[in-house]
């Protein structure tokens, strides 16, 4: 039910889109129709098109209008990104430490190599045909991905002052900011987008030395920190995992295991609620993000996963929509309660890490598999993206 609605959203935005480009005035290209090479263009890679934009002011206005950039946006697929060590990094690698300490802290097209000790670089893999591809994407920076939405991350640089950077990692385009509050017990951050606001914010949950939790977020179009309440004392005992955005809101698992609620935070009110789990985690159940709704992955049993769905943060019960049983699963899959789930695919398909491998459910086809990585292997962990143009600037529309 969920892909059906996306792919009929999809459907709406492209042709209310194609209608609107064919009736433009200018000329995209001679001889042909707007909406013939606005159809093309949204096949192209984004590299491909970050070339186009220098071919001629119609086409940069074109792939740099809100109505491009949504279009393309919309149906870019799920990817995982991560950090991952390498032998030797690239002369050309893009340093975002370095880029960092130009003068406005914008993009700067000179790739300076950055000196490290231990050299890693950002990742992405993707799954085609049950494969995991991975790619390096030959960008470098000091920390891990804190946050990721939309097709932006969310780092932290370690220099002194540090910074926090907002990035399109496929277009290149960052913005970095002076970091909140500092020396602090325990912290997390988050990413999120306001669609009420129209406006990305970054959100900072630390707990201080009076061991009382409070939050600060960093608006995106202000570009300053204001503080707003945080959570009621208690209700977070760690920050075990990232936290997730779903149903409108930002949401954390209290500890690692035992915790019998969640802690949320609405991402247009700035306020904190507190909502019950349908069962009490044990250490690798998590919460993921399907689609818009958010989800409990609970493994019930030696041999079977449940899956709760929460579709609001406000007077809606959790369902329990998909039960995986994992009876059939080849002996080599490792134990069920030993498997991650990190991440879905479009709504479709949920993929889980244990001992090195990934697998893969399927849940309309109600089957599960390992996802062949050839001789990687994969111990560390990843967050969701998708690979488009998505930007924190204000977009012209098509005139």
């Amino acid at each position: 039910m969920e892909e059906r609605r996306a792919k009929r959203m999809k459907s709406t935005l492209l042709s209310r889109v194609l209608e609107k480009a064919a009736k433009l005035q200018t000329s995209y290209a001679p001889y042909f129709p707007n909406d013939l090479i606005f159809k093309i263009m949204l096949l192209l890679p984004i590299k491909t098109l970050l070339r186009f934009t220098c071919v001629c002011k119609t086409w940069y206005k074109l792939i740099n209008s809100s109505d491009f950039v949504e279009a393309y946006n919309s149906q870019a697929d799920s990817v995982l990104i991560f950090y991952k060590q390498v032998n030797h990094r690239s002369p050309s690698a893009f340093c975002v430490e370095t880029q960092v300490k130009q003068p406005g802290g914008f993009l700067i097209f000179d790739n300076v190599l950055c000196s490290h000790s231990q050299p890693s670089t950002v990742h992405l893999m993707q799954l085609q045909d049950g494969c995991g591809v991975i790619t390096e994407l030959n960008i470098s920076c000091f920390n891990a991905i804190l946050a990721t939405c939309n097709g932006l991350v969310l780092m932290r640089s370690k220099g002194k002052p540090g910074r926090v950077v907002v990035m399109n990692p496929m277009t290149r385009k960052f913005i970095s900011f002076p970091m909140g509050t500092i020396n602090v017990l325990k912290e997390s951050y988050g990413l999120v987008f306001s669609h009420g606001k129209g406006v990305y914010k970054v959100v900072h949950l630390f707990q201080d030395d009076m061991r009382f939790f409070s939050c600060e977020i960093l608006s995106l179009r202000t570009r300053s920190w204001k503080a707003v309440d945080g959570p009621d004392f208690g209700l977070i005992r760690q920050f075990a995992y990232a936290p997730v955005s779903a149903i409108g809101a930002l949401h954390w698992l209290p500890d690692s295991s035992g915790a019998s609620h969640v802690v949320s935070m609405g991402i247009d009110d700035e306020s904190f609620a507190v909502r019950g789990l349908p069962k009490m985690t044990s250490l690798h159940d998590r919460l993921v993000a399907i689609g818009d709704l958010l989800s409990f992955v609970f493994a019930s049993s030696a041999n079977q996963i449940e899956v709760w769905i929460l579709k609001g943060l406000y007077g809606t019960d959790w369902i329990r929509q998909y039960t995986i049983h994992v009876d059939a699963i080849p002996s080599a899959l490792v134990p069920v309660h030993s498997m991650v789930p990190i991440f879905t695919l479009n709504g479709t398909v949920m993929v889980f890490r244990g001992q090195g491998k990934l697998y893969s459910y399927d849940f309309l086809l109600e089957e599960i598999r390992q996802v062949e990585l050839g001789t990687e292997t994969f111990h560390g962990s990843g967050l969701p993206h998708a690979n488009n143009l998505a930007t924190w600037e204000p977009l012209e529309s098509l005139s």
